[in-house]
C-alpha cells in the first residue's frame, strides 16, 4: 500500500547524498589514476551485495534489500575515500623528492603540479561535511515526527488513563506537561544512543580511512540540548490533544 511505500521512501531518501558523494569520490579517484582500485572495489561490493541479497531477501523482503543496498554502497563509499586520501598523501610526499632528483641529474623535465587535485580532494571533504550536516538535519526532523506519532498513538491508547487522572483532580496543564516530558525523554534517549553510535563509528571508520576525528563536549552537549528542544517542539501536539480531552468522554470509550 501507499503507507508501505512511504516507509521505504523514508528509508532510501537519506541515502541520496551518500550516493552522490560516492559517485564524486569515485570520479576523483579515477582522475588520480586509480582506475584499477575502483574496479576492484566495485567487484568487492557487488559480491557483498549479491551475498547479502541471497541471505536477507528471502527472509526480510524489501527490508533485506535495503540492508544489502546500504551495506554495499557504504563499503564502496568508505573504500573510495580511503583510496582518495591515500593517493593524495602519496602524491604530495613523493613530488618534491622526485623533482630534486631530476634537478640533480641535470636533465630537462616538465613538472605538473597536483595542487588542483589536492584542493579538489579537500573540497570533497568539505562537501561531505555539509552533506552529512544536511542528512543529520533530515534525520532529526524525521525522528521528531516519529516521536510525535508515537505519542499521538499513546494518547489514543491511554484515553481511559487520562480520563482517570482528570477525574481525580489532575489539571489539563499537568496532563500536557506529562506528555511533554515524555516526548523530551524519548528525544534525549535517542540523542544519547545516537551520540554513542556516532562515537563508535568515528573511531572505527575514522581510523580505517585515515581521518583523525573525535567527539568532544562542545559537540555532544549541543546535540543533546537540540534533541531535548526537538522533543519538546514535536511533543506539543500530543500534549495539547491529551490536555483537551474531556474526562467523561475519555472514561466512556474503551
Amino acid at each position: 500500500g501507499s503507507r508501505e511505500a512511504g516507509k521505504y521512501l523514508m528509508l532510501f531518501a537519506p541515502l541520496a547524498p551518500m550516493l552522490y558523494c560516492d559517485a564524486l569520490t569515485d570520479a576523483m579517484t579515477k582522475g588520480l589514476g586509480q582506475q584499477e582500485s575502483c574496479v576492484r572495489y566495485n567487484i568487492l561490493t557487488s559480491a557483498l551485495d549479491l551475498a547479502l541479497l541471497l541471505v536477507l531477501l528471502p527472509r526480510w523482503g524489501m527490508m533485506g534489500y535495503f540492508v544489502s543496498f546500504l551495506a554495499s554502497h557504504l563499503l564502496n563509499f568508505l573504500l573510495s575515500i580511503r583510496q582518495l586520501l591515500k593517493t593524495a598523501e602519496i602524491t604530495v610526499s613523493l613530488r618534491r623528492p622526485a623533482l630534486a632528483a631530476l634537478s640533480a641529474a641535470g636533465g630537462d623535465f616538465d613538472a605538473m603540479s597536483l595542487a588542483e587535485e589536492i584542493d579538489a580532494a579537500k573540497a570533497v571533504i568539505r562537501i561531505f561535511v555539509m552533506v552529512l550536516a544536511c542528512v543529520a538535519a533530515v534525520c532529526m526532523f524525521t525522528g521528531g515526527i516519529g516521536v510525535m506519532n508515537i505519542l499521538l498513538v499513546s494518547v489514543r491508547e491511554r484515553r481511559r488513563e487520562i480520563g482517570v487522572m482528570k477525574a481525580v483532580g489532575g489539571t489539563s496543564a499537568q496532563v500536557g506537561l506529562l506528555f511533554l516530558l515524555e516526548a523530551a525523554s524519548y528525544a534525549v534517549l535517542g540523542g544519547i544512543l545516537g551520540v554513542a553510535l556516532g562515537g563508535i563509528m568515528v573511531r572505527v571508520f575514522g581510523g580505517w580511512i585515515g581521518l583523525q576525528a573525535a567527539l568532544t563536549l562542545e559537540t555532544v552537549l549541543p546535540t543533546l540540548a537540540g534533541a531535548t528542544v526537538l522533543g519538546l517542539i514535536f511533543g506539543v501536539a500530543p500534549a495539547l490533544r491529551a490536555a483537551r480531552m474531556v474526562p467523561v468522554e475519555a472514561l466512556r470509550q474503551e
